[in-house]
Formats: structure tokens, C-alpha cells, sequence
């Protein structure tokens, strides 16, 4: 058959039993869809485990992270990029120093200001959330 102007040339995906290239890739872009999906469940599923197993609270692992991330601050600049009050910036490092992941000093310049670090063990702790390895014990 000859196709007209009103009838679109049969293609091989058009013939029962008989895939064309379209349906292939198709196919496989489907496939390739589902595939992304269960890795990024499977991602999402081994990240969020270690968080189960931690005994740090988000506002405690929030202060390590930005204590990784920028190093020693003052508690005043620490709650202003957390978005708290000083007053409870004060609650969450006191508890994490506490526990020895993070320590305070005088700072050199200020003696009335007081600047947080994190020590080597809220480092550790930080690293092994997100690396996923053994989960913090404290």
C-alpha cells in the first residue's frame, strides 16, 4: 500500500511481533527510568540509616556541620547561621561539649566572646554520618 498524504508510512514498530527503534529506545529509556529511581531509593534508604542510630539531635548535628564546614566561630555568628537565638545556640553546645565533640575558648581578641569549635570527635562524628560508617556513639 502506498500511504497518502492522510496515512503515516507503516513503520516496523507498526507490524505485530515486530519492535521498532522508537519502541526500543523507549523501552530501554523506561527501564533506564526505574533503574534511576530504585538507586536513588536504595542512596536515600543507606543515607538516612546512620541518622537513625545517632543520638545527636538536628540542631546539635546542624552546629557540628557549620562547625565543620567554617571552622572555630564565635557562638553569636554560630547562631545567626543556624537561625537561632544566642540563648539556644548556648543549650546545644553546652550538651555537645558535653560529649566532648565540641569545645569553647576565649577569643584572643575579645576576652567577652567566646569562640565553639568542633573537636576531633564531633569531626568524627560528622564524617562517620555522612560517610556512612559505624554511627556515633555519643
Amino acid at each position: 500500500m502506498i500511504p497518502t498524504t492522510d496515512e503515516p508510512a507503516a513503520s516496523s514498530g507498526d507490524v505485530p511481533g515486530n519492535a521498532g527503534p522508537d519502541d526500543e529506545r523507549r523501552a530501554l529509556l523506561d527501564e533506564l527510568v526505574r533503574i534511576h529511581h530504585a538507586i536513588g531509593e536504595t542512596f536515600l534508604s543507606q543515607r538516612l540509616e546512620p541518622l537513625l542510630h545517632t543520638r545527636l539531635t538536628v540542631q546539635q548535628l546542624r552546629a557540628l556541620a557549620i562547625l565543620q564546614l567554617d571552622g572555630e566561630t564565635s557562638s553569636h555568628r554560630l547562631a545567626e547561621v543556624m537561625g537561632v537565638a544566642p540563648a539556644t545556640v548556648t543549650g546545644i553546645v553546652d550538651r555537645l561539649v558535653s560529649a566532648g565533640m565540641a569545645a569553647r575558648r576565649p577569643d584572643p581578641r575579645d576576652r567577652r566572646v567566646r569562640l565553639v569549635a568542633a573537636t576531633t570527635r564531633g569531626a568524627d562524628a560528622v564524617r562517620r554520618l555522612v560517610a556512612q560508617d559505624d554511627p556515633p556513639t555519643a
